[in-house]
């Protein structure tokens, strides 16, 4: 028989290309194609066809097929079945009667139709023609069904991958052939199902990759050069009871099957990503969320939000490349860049492996999502929101297809929409309405409820304008980007180089790194003081330095930055991690910062010293530079719980309080700026400069600035008072100006999680 081996429809044997899929035929005897599943029949008209069924009634009240044809038939017009490999057709007492081709007759007499009498039936091959009364000309097809093996299988360990060749074939047993045609990779089971593909009994299959491949008791995933063993995927059947969230979602009860694409379906603010949020478990609820399997094991999830997880400023491949030295170890770097190579074929962006993400386009970039999930757990069950949110039809209907080919692997696939574009190619779909369940059926099932099709005809309109790269291009990485495999030296060396990578956002980056402190600079530099100069300048030079590194840091943790932030710490980056990360990178922008600030006073200083020689001229150089440099961390610090200060709020118990950047920044500049003219109040008049007097306000204010005890200890030094004043100085800066905002800004990374309002529709 010939049959498409990627849709499994039978063909006529003068046909070697499908009609449903343009794709090339094979051949395959009917005993065996029986003997490894079932069969479906179905009907085409006018570029439309009816879903495949076991038995298919045609006729204009028939829910499966009156979309098909006219008012000229009968309600029930005629019965299709499979019969030996043929179509038994029978009319069923029609008025304008039902007509076929009869292929026995001489080749004179083929082109004229014969009717069949009521309830008389005849077997027909799959693509033949019949007519319906005397205007409704449509073709009848056969389907084959594979069968799909649930039970657990019994597995053995397997360590050595199958090299595959890159042309022509390769047996691996007597019945089991690989091979290549065409730029598509095959596998033929000429035996009665000793192999499985994606736990589906076959007998030509085409292979995609990552596709897993059940064969002598082992598991393997494929990809282009090999079959790569892998541990099975168990994935959990999820129940949930009686799950309540107050004026958003009330479920009594629902079942989402294993290892299917199912698709929560509603309009904005029906309650989608509620559910969700309920299944990831990052909102409180009322009820039940159950995983079940009869296979034993752990149910890793992933979930990927309608935002962005991926960091705008890096390269595809290096972004995934993070997150798999994030997630592992233990594993060598060559190892790992062969798991990246391998996901980026999956979701068919290898040729955009050394593209920057900011420049690819939203199905693109959902790709890289999902790629980076994947590579970050290989989880048996998988949660989208909005997954084909804002992309165009063919990108949409990419997205999915991705999803189908990840649950047909033994995949559980969760994810909302509201496009019904796509929704033929799910296995279930759940219809939301106020929170409340309107049903849990097939696609099919769904579209006959609304008098719908599913099928977008003979042929996808999107093919004319979906292209798929498949060449995979390979880059060099560093060695000392991973010479230490710690998790905050990978988030590290992932920051410096997304923050460095200029080509979207280089102005602002270059003025807040060099212009604008070295326009600072060299305006401390220029302007003329009566008394105390480099003290003051001291002091000026420590306020612009905590101003530009509040300036920056601010930035850190805002709106999608902390979003993604949240999703790595649920997928188990520590807090100590993202802590010391954050530390060392401002640390080291605030050294840039403030060289470039300090470059005019420290040639002032040391023009002054070399000129009235000076012998500690070197020390003084240092202890400026370190101060002012510790001045800038300070800033970068509380820039940071600014930052998380705005995107986390400030909750306790019923009362909860948030305030933007754009408000907390200027501010606490202000603030500085008042505290600096107390301070310089303080040195200019003959005032003790270490009492802790606090009679007023503006005693009370002087005590507590951060500028206050560098000044101290600067002045201190530069007067020669190397006493205790200095150290005693020093010691409440480091407390106040370091410990304290590092204790703050680590607390709330800990308690950081999404906001309320970010998981309303």
């Amino acid at each position: 028989m010939n049959f498409c081996a990627f849709c499994f429809t039978i063909l006529p044997q003068s046909e070697e290309v499908c009609p449903f899929c343009q794709e090339h035929a094979w051949e395959s005897p009917y005993s065996l194609l029986k003997a490894k599943g079932t069969w479906s029949v179905g009907c085409s008209c006018d570029g439309k066809i009816s879903s495949f069924r076991p038995v298919l009634i045609l006729g204009r009240e028939e829910p499966y097929t009156r979309f098909l044809f006219g008012s000229f038939i009968s309600a029930q017009h005629a019965r299709l079945e499979e019969q030996e490999g043929k179509i038994r057709v029978m009319d069923m007492e029609s008025t304008n009667g039902t007509f076929f081709v009869d292929n026995s007759l001489t080749e004179e007499g083929r082109n004229s139709w014969k009717r069949l009498s009521s309830e008389e039936s005849v077997c027909l091959s799959s693509g033949d023609l019949l007519l319906l009364g005397k205007q409704s000309l449509c073709r009848i097809w056969l389907r084959w069904c594979p069968q799909e093996i649930l039970s657990p299988l019994e597995r053995r360990t397997q360590e050595q991958s199958i090299e595959l060749p890159q042309t022509g074939n390769m047996l691996l047993d007597d019945n089991i052939c690989f091979f290549r045609e065409k730029q598509n990779a095959f596998l033929e089971d000429k035996s009665t199902g000793s192999v499985l593909v994606n736990r589906k009994k076959i007998a030509v299959c085409p292979l995609k990759e990552g596709d897993r491949i059940f064969w002598d008791e082992s598991e393997y995933e494929y990809y282009s050069s090999c079959l790569k063993p892998c541990a099975a995927l168990v994935a959990p059947k999820i129940q949930l009871i009686g799950v309540n969230v107050k004026n958003r979602l009330d479920i009594p009860e629902l079942t989402l099957e294993p290892a299917k694409l199912i698709g929560i379906l509603g309009h904005s603010g029906s309650g989608k990503s509620t559910l969700i949020k309920v299944l990831t478990g990052w909102i409180e609820y009322q009820g039940k969320v159950l995983l079940s399997q009869d296979d034993k094991g752990d149910f890793p999830k992933a979930y990927i939000p309608q935002y962005d997880i991926v960091l705008d400023n890096l390269k595809v491949q290096n972004s995934l490349l993070y997150t798999a030295l994030l997630h592992d170890t233990q594993k060598s770097l060559a190892a790992l860049q062969e798991k990246v190579a391998r996901h980026l074929a999956f979701v068919r962006l290898s040729a955009k492996a050394n593209d920057l993400i900011f420049s690819l386009s939203g199905g693109q970039r959902k790709r890289v999502n999902i790629a980076q999930e994947l590579i970050a757990k290989d989880s048996s069950w998988m949660l989208l929101d909005e997954p084909t949110s804002g992309l165009d039809p063919a990108s949409d209907e990419g997205i999915i297809q991705l999803l189908r080919d990840l649950a047909h692997q033994g995949r559980t696939i969760v994810c909302t929409t509201h496009n019904l574009g796509s929704i033929r190619y799910f296995d279930r779909i759940v219809p939301l309405h106020q929170g409340q369940i309107q049903a849990n059926t097939t696609p099919e099932d769904l579209a006959l409820s609304h008098n719908l099709s599913l099928e977008p005809g003979l042929a996808s309109w999107s093919k004319l304008y979906q292209t798929e790269d498949t060449t995979i291009q390979k880059t060099a990485f560093p060695f000392w980007k991973t010479m230490l495999r710690k998790p905050w030296w990978i988030l590290l060396i992932r920051r410096i180089e997304e923050f460095f990578t200029w080509k979207k956002d280089f102005f602002p980056l270059f003025s807040l790194l060099f212009l604008i402190p070295l326009f600072i600079g060299f305006s401390l530099y220029i302007a003329r003081y009566e008394s105390n100069a480099d003290t003051i300048r001291f002091f000026l030079c420590s306020v612009a330095a905590f101003w530009l590194g509040m300036s920056l840091s601010s930035q850190e943790l805002r709106k999608k930055r902390y979003s993604i932030f949240l999703h790595e710490k649920n997928n188990g980056i520590s807090i100590r991690s993202f802590f010391t990360c954050y530390c060392l990178f401002y640390t080291g922008i605030s050294f840039i910062q403030t060289l470039t600030l300090t470059l005019p006073s420290l040639y002032l200083l040391w023009h002054k010293s070399h000129l009235y020689q000076e012998n500690n001229f070197t020390l003084s150089l240092s202890l400026f530079f370190a101060l002012v440099w510790s001045m800038g961390i300070c800033g970068s610090l509380c820039g940071l719980v600014a930052s998380l200060f705005e995107s986390r709020g400030f909750t306790l118990g019923k009362f909860s309080l948030s305030i933007p950047a754009e408000v907390s920044v200027p501010c606490l500049t202000i603030v500085q700026l008042i505290f600096s003219e107390m301070v310089m109040g303080r040195i200019l008049g003959d005032q003790n400069y270490f009492s802790w007097q606090c009679h007023s306000l503006r005693d009370f204010c002087y005590t507590i600035t951060f500028s206050r005890y560098t000044d101290m200890a600067f002045k201190s030094y530069s007067n020669l008072q190397t006493d205790s004043s200095f150290y005693y100085n020093l010691a409440c800066f480091l407390l106040i100006g370091f410990l304290l905002p590092s204790l703050v800004f680590y607390l709330f990374l800990h308690q950081a999680k999404a906001k309320e309002e970010s998981i309303k529709e």
